[in-house]
C-alpha cells in the first residue's frame, strides 16, 4: 500500500492573516481595546449622571441655607433691578454661517466669530424678602437656554444670546459679604446689606433650572455611542474573531484526503487574479473547501500527476463547525475583515470624538460652533427677530 503524501506547504489563504496578526489586531486591538472603550463610555456616562445630580442637589442645599458671610455661597431669588433696565447680564455670541458641499450632499454650520458680555449689578429677592445685591463680572457663567436672533444688519450672521432678566428666578454662586448697597436700609444692620461677589478663584455662576440638564446631552450621546459600538463589536467579532478564537482553543489537528482542486478568476480595475482552491474530506465525512497559496496547490497537483500516491492535507478541526475549521494546522482571519474592522473602528472613534464636543452645553465651550442643517443657508431674515424654534 502506498503511503499518502502529506502536504507540507503553508495552507493559509493569500487573502488571510496568520495567528500573530490576528491576535494583535482582532483580539488585542479590536477586542480588548474596543471593549475597554465601550466600558469607558458607559462608566463616563454614569459618572456624569451622578455629577449632574450631585451638583444640582448641592446647589439646592446651599440655596436653602440661611444667609451667612463666606465663600462658595448660593443665593436663589427673583431678579430685580433699579431703574428702567430689564436685563442685568447679557451674553451675545455672533456666529457666521459656513456652507458645506460634499460629493453627495450640502449642509451649513454656524461658527462663532465674536462674543460680548454686558454685566451690571442686580438684586436677587429671596422668598423671605431678603434682597441680595449681586455684583457680576464679565466672566460670569450663565447657565440658561439660548435664544436666536437674526439682526437685519448682520447678513449671513446670527446672534445666540442668553441673559439674566428682571422677574426670572436664578441661582447665583459667589462669595457673600456684608456691605453698603443702594437698597440697604439706613439703621438696618448699621446700613449694611448682603452683597454677592465674584469668587476669588472661580467664576460667578448664574443658573436657572437648566443646570439640571447640564450633562444630559453628553450622557445620552455616550450611552448611544456605547450601544452602537457594542452592536458593531458583536457583529465583527461574531463573523471574524470568534471562529479564530474557537479554533485556537478547541481545534484539533488531523489529516484529510484531498478530493479535488480548482481555480477561479477575479477581476479588479483591469487586473485579473487567479485563485487556487483545494477540497478535502476526513475519514468520517467532514469536508472543507478553501483557497490556498499557489505553492500548496502546485504541490498537490505534482504529487497527484506524477507520484500516484494519495494526497492528504492537515486540517485544524473545531468539532463539526466548518466555519471555525481551517485547512492547515493554524487558524487565520480574513485580511479584508481586519482592514474593514480597523477602518471602521477608527471611523467610529472619530465620530464619537467629534460628536461628543457638539453635546457639551454651550456655556461650557470656549467657542460655540453648531451644525445648522441640510442644504446651504438661505439668506432670508425672518419677520420676527427671534427664532423660537432655536430656543
Amino acid at each position: 500500500m502506498i503511503s499518502p503524501h502529506l502536504v507540507s506547504s503553508s495552507l493559509i489563504p493569500p487573502a488571510a492573516c496568520g495567528p500573530g496578526t490576528a491576535v494583535v489586531f482582532c483580539v488585542c486591538l479590536l477586542g480588548f481595546g474596543i471593549a475597554f472603550l465601550i466600558g469607558y463610555l458607559v462608566v463616563r456616562a454614569a459618572a456624569l449622571a451622578q455629577a449632574q445630580e450631585r451638583e444640582h442637589a448641592l446647589l439646592l442645599e446651599r440655596a436653602a441655607k440661611p444667609l451667612s458671610r463666606g465663600p462658595s455661597r448660593v443665593v436663589e431669588g427673583r431678579v430685580d433691578l433699579d431703574g428702567a433696565e430689564d436685563v442685568a447680564v447679557e451674553i451675545d455670541i455672533i456666529q457666521s454661517v459656513i456652507d458645506v458641499t460634499t460629493k453627495n450632499s450640502t449642509s451649513h454650520s454656524w461658527k462663532e466669530v465674536s462674543r460680548s458680555v454686558r454685566a451690571a449689578p442686580f438684586y436677587l429677592v429671596r422668598d423671605d424678602g431678603e434682597q441680595v445685591y449681586v455684583e457680576p463680572s464679565e466672566g460670569a457663567l450663565i447657565v440658561d437656554s439660548l435664544e436666536t436672533r437674526y439682526p437685519t444688519e448682520l447678513a449671513r450672521k446670527r446672534v445666540r444670546a442668553a441673559d439674566v432678566r428682571r422677574g426670572e428666578r436664578f441661582f447665583a454662586y459667589g462669595d457673600l459679604v456684608e456691605g453698603l448697597h443702594p437698597r440697604a436700609r439706613q439703621g438696618y444692620r448699621d446700613g449694611l446689606g448682603w452683597i454677592l461677589r465674584t469668587p476669588r478663584t472661580d467664576r460667578m455662576l448664574l443658573a436657572t433650572q437648566a443646570i439640571r440638564d447640564r450633562y444630559a446631552p453628553r450622557i445620552l450621546f455616550l450611552r448611544r455611542s456605547a450601544l452602537w459600538l457594542a452592536v458593531g463589536f458583536c457583529i465583527f467579532h461574531g463573523l471574524v474573531t470568534l471562529p479564530f478564537v474557537a479554533a485556537r482553543l478547541f481545534g484539533t489537528v488531523t489529516a484529510a484526503d484531498v478530493t479535488g482542486t480548482s481555480t477561479y478568476l477575479t477581476h479588479n480595475k483591469g487586473n485579473t487574479t487567479t485563485h487556487y482552491v483545494i477540497s478535502a474530506r476526513t475519514a468520517d465525512g467532514f469536508a472543507l473547501v478553501s483557497d490556498v497559496p499557489q505553492v500548496a496547490f502546485t504541490e498537490v497537483g505534482r504529487v497527484r500527476a506524477y507520484g500516484g500516491a494519495p494526497v492528504q492535507v492537515p486540517i485544524l478541526r473545531t468539532f463539526d463547525w466548518s466555519y471555525a475549521s481551517y485547512l492547515g494546522d493554524e487558524p487565520s482571519v480574513s485580511l479584508l475583515g481586519v482592514i474593514l474592522g480597523v477602518t471602521g473602528a477608527l471611523f467610529l472613534l472619530l465620530i464619537v470624538r467629534l460628536g461628543y464636543g457638539n453635546t457639551i452645553a454651550w456655556y461650557d465651550r470656549a467657542k460655540l460652533s453648531e451644525h445648522g442643517g441640510t442644504g446651504h443657508w438661505r439668506e432670508t431674515r425672518p419677520a420676527s427677530p427671534v427664532d423660537p424654534a432655536m430656543n
